[in-house]
């Protein structure tokens, strides 16, 4: 009885395992690399979903043979449109080839239900992410003039090389803009781009971002520039990044928002209270109204001098202010610093006494002045000593002081208890200048007395 307990569930066990076996061989490759079962193409293994659409996913995937993240961009051949819409896409992505700003395309294949194309991983998630979740990223194109102007420059760039192409985008907006960790962006999902200047192919995009003429269709006759359409959308995406909101719903006369920028375009002071002129002008005159690409050239030279919203306007102006202040009293203390450096070889005299402390006075200006050594050698006489130096018989002032002030020079004068003989100095019947000499290593009060017998000696 064991025994045939036994072998019913070896038998149960093999047959699930060959159903198991079965199945995953049934499954479309694409969906058993979602599950995890298989590798994609032998050589993509699925690492995690980033988006979901009407027309399919993307994921993340490791490829294997290179060890390097990429993103799977799987299209539905069920959905109508689709075949034309993968080929379109890839089509354009090769017309355009490389560029720093562009996801490359990388691989591109089908399996039974899936047309797949492997393109460029951003490691930071798109920009609309960025913005909505309030990430450094996100914040940093907020509140750093210098981060959103790179942003604009980028733009500038990507849109200027695939117009000269010939290749127009019309589905510019933040979800479509892919961040990298370095500050490079990458303008992603080519799949709604033309090659037809003189569009009749009207809304096509997504509605918060579509110029007006590109929304509806008035005469069978009508068609729409694509690039002044692109144009457009930049402008209404940079708005979204700075304030993370969109103008309009739809840029139309039913939308209560547009009417009024119809009516006015003040309207945006209202809508954005914290927009500046510089965006103002930018986004709203060049980019929105004019259709002026070089509207993003105008943002980055007068962004990066005056910012984007009134904070960032006047952080930068208080910096500016706080810089000049700081620089103005380095220029003053290296003016100082060079005249005084100038007057090092001035002469010292006698008679600036009264400007200086008795610190001041006993300095290398007098040790220069009074030749010791030639008083040591005794080489010189009296007379000729005090003839070649510039201690001559002039007037000396008396200095200012207080009694009270013991570190005065005159308040030691008076206070001095030296026992040296002052009737040695200068005087011509004595041979040994020793004294004097040693009168440059005495207290200040006896060199305070010395002061005092020189004024007496040279009236």
């Amino acid at each position: 009885m064991a025994a045939t307990t036994f072998d019913t569930t070896t038998n149960l066990n093999n047959n699930l395992s060959h159903l198991s076996n079965d199945f995953k061989s049934s499954l479309d490759n694409y969906l058993q690399y979602q599950k995890g079962l298989a590798l994609l193409n032998n050589r993509y293994s699925f690492v995690s979903n980033l988006q979901t659409g009407s027309f399919g996913k993307v994921t993340c995937a490791l490829d294997v043979k290179l060890d390097q993240k990429v993103a799977i961009k799987a299209l539905k051949k069920s959905v109508s449109g689709v075949s034309l819409m993968a080929n379109h896409e890839v089509s354009i992505m090769r017309s355009l080839g490389y560029h720093r700003n562009i996801t490359q395309l990388i691989d591109f294949f089908e399996t039974k239900k899936y047309y797949v194309l492997v393109l460029e991983f951003a490691d930071s998630g798109d920009l609309y992410d960025a913005i909505h979740n309030k990430t450094n990223l996100g914040i940093n194109f907020q509140t750093n003039h210098l981060a959103f102007a790179d942003l604009c420059s980028q733009l500038y760039e990507v849109i200027s090389y695939a117009h000269s192409k010939g290749v127009y985008h019309r589905d510019i907006k933040p979800e479509n803009i892919l961040l990298m960790n370095d500050g490079t962006i990458k303008l992603c999902d080519w799949g709604l781009s033309t090659k037809i200047l003189k569009s009749n192919d009207y809304n096509v995009g997504t509605e918060k971002y579509m110029a007006p003429e590109a929304l509806a269709k008035s005469d069978p006759n009508d068609y729409y520039l694509s690039d002044l359409v692109d144009v457009y959308s930049i402008g209404i995406t940079l708005l979204f990044t700075l304030f993370n909101k969109c103008p309009f719903r739809k840029a139309l006369n039913a939308d209560p928002n547009y009417s009024s920028f119809l009516k006015s375009k003040s309207f945006i002071y209202d809508f954005f209270t914290s927009i500046n002129s510089v965006s103002f002008r930018g986004i709203v005159d060049l980019l929105m109204i004019e259709r002026d690409l070089n509207g993003l050239k105008f943002l980055v030279e007068n962004g990066m001098k005056n910012g984007f919203t009134i904070d960032q306007e006047y952080s930068i102006s208080f910096s500016k202010q706080q810089n000049n202040y700081i620089n103005s009293i380095v220029d003053s203390f290296n003016d100082t610093k060079i005249e005084n450096e100038s007057n090092e070889n001035e002469v010292f005299l006698f008679d600036d006494y009264d400007t200086l402390n008795e610190d001041d006075f006993i300095n290398e200006h007098v040790l220069n002045e009074c030749n010791i050594n030639e008083l040591n050698s005794g080489s010189k006489s009296n007379s000729n000593y005090v003839h070649s130096s510039n201690v001559n018989p002039i007037s000396i002032p008396i200095p200012k002081f207080t009694s009270n002030t013991s570190s005065n020079i005159a308040g030691s004068m008076m206070n001095s208890s030296s026992t040296y003989n002052p009737s040695s100095l200068f005087d011509s019947n004595v041979q040994n200048h020793n004294s004097f000499i040693n009168s440059f290593e005495m207290t200040n009060d006896a060199w305070s007395e010395q002061i005092s017998d020189l004024r007496f000696k040279f009236q």
